[in-house]
């Protein structure tokens, strides 16, 4: 199992911390991949660390500005 699997597992379990950890190490192994900073900004809001929270997603966009109307309607939906 790689980190991001892990960090599914975890993320799916609401086993946020454990999910927050997992993630940057998937990234670290694939710094160019938009969904794994998503999916860490979710994970992030989940413990209401919004200034990393803010970070992933920006990041995500950056790689992935596609991603930009997701955020805005998952916002919507909150």
């Amino acid at each position: 199992m790689n980190y991001y699997e892990l960090a599914e597992k975890f993320r799916e379990q609401k086993q946020w911390k454990e999910a927050v950890t997992n993630y940057p190490q998937a990234i670290k192994l694939n710094p160019n991949f938009s969904w794994y900073y998503y999916k860490l900004g979710q994970a992030l809001t989940q413990l209401q660390n919004w200034e990393e929270t803010i970070t992933a997603y920006q990041q995500a966009i950056k790689l992935n500005p596609d991603l930009l109307p997701l955020l805005l309607r998952r916002k919507k939906c909150s």
